[in-house]
C-alpha cells in the first residue's frame, strides 16, 4: 500500500541545501549555530577505587571521577570550543572536592535565577539552590523550600554574631558533624575572625585525636 508522505517533511538526518547544521529544524539554524562543543566526563565504571563507580556523564569540570589535566583536549582545541572558558573552568575546580565542585557550579546556576520569581520556581530548582548552600536536597519542593529558607535565616541571623559568641558555639560542639554545620554557616554569614578560625582548628584537632588516627590513647 502506498505510503502518504509529505516530500517536504523534514526529518531528522535528512540532508537539505542551506541548512548550517541538516539534523536541525529551519527555526532552529540559529540556535544551533551558538552550540558549543563540551567535554563530557567518563561514566561510572568498576575499580578498586569506589569512587569510580559514582562517574556521570556531565560535563567534565562537575565529573565525579578524577580525570587527567589533558582529557578531552581536542574538543577544547575545536574552533567553537571557546577552549579558553573551558580551560579556565576546569583549573579553577580541579583544585576542589567533587562536593566542592559541585557546589560551586550550582552556584552558578542559581545565579540564573530570578529570585523575586521563587514561587514559580520548580523541584529542580530549589534542589539546585539547596546543593549551592551545602544543604541535603531530599523531599518535595515545599520540604526544600522550607530548607532553603530556614537555612537563609539562619545565616541572616549568623551575621548578627560577634566572635565569642562563635567560639562559644564552637566549643560547645558535640561532634564532628556538628561542627561541620557550625562551619557551613560561619562561611555562608561571610564574618571572619581569627579567635572563631583558632577555635575551629583546635576543636577539629580535638575531634581527630578522639577519631583513633593514632594519635589517641588505647584502651
Amino acid at each position: 500500500m502506498a505510503q502518504n508522505l509529505d516530500p517536504h517533511a523534514e526529518g531528522l538526518f535528512q540532508s537539505q541545501p542551506g541548512k548550517l547544521e541538516p539534523s536541525f529544524r529551519e527555526e532552529d539554524q540559529e540556535m544551533a549555530a551558538t552550540l558549543k562543543p563540551v567535554v563530557v566526563s567518563p561514566p561510572g565504571y568498576a575499580s578498586p577505587n569506589p569512587e569510580t563507580m559514582a562517574g556521570r556523564l556531565v560535563p567534565v569540570y562537575q565529573a565525579l571521577v578524577p580525570v587527567s589535566e589533558d582529557y578531552g583536549q581536542s574538543v577544547r582545541e575545536a574552533p567553537n570550543s571557546e577552549s579558553a572558558s573551558i580551560s579556565e573552568v576546569v583549573n579553577i575546580e580541579s583544585t576542589l572536592t567533587p562536593e566542592e565542585a559541585m557546589q560551586a557550579h550550582a552556584q552558578s546556576e542559581v545565579a540564573e535565577l530570578d529570585d523575586d520569581k521563587r514561587d514559580e520556581w520548580s523541584k529542580a530548582n530549589w534542589q539546585t539552590k539547596a546543593r549551592a548552600m551545602g544543604l541535603a536536597e531530599s523531599g518535595n519542593k515545599k520540604a526544600l523550600r522550607k530548607r532553603v529558607e530556614d537555612a537563609e535565616k539562619e545565616i541572616e541571623d549568623a551575621k548578627g554574631l560577634d566572635a565569642s559568641d562563635w567560639v562559644s558555639a564552637i566549643e560547645d560542639a558535640e561532634d564532628a558533624d556538628a561542627l561541620a554545620e557550625l562551619r557551613r554557616v560561619y562561611g555562608a554569614a561571610e564574618v571572619d575572625y581569627a579567635t572563631a578560625e583558632k577555635a575551629f582548628a583546635d576543636k577539629e584537632a580535638e575531634f581527630a585525636a578522639e577519631g583513633g588516627d593514632g594519635n589517641g590513647d588505647e584502651s
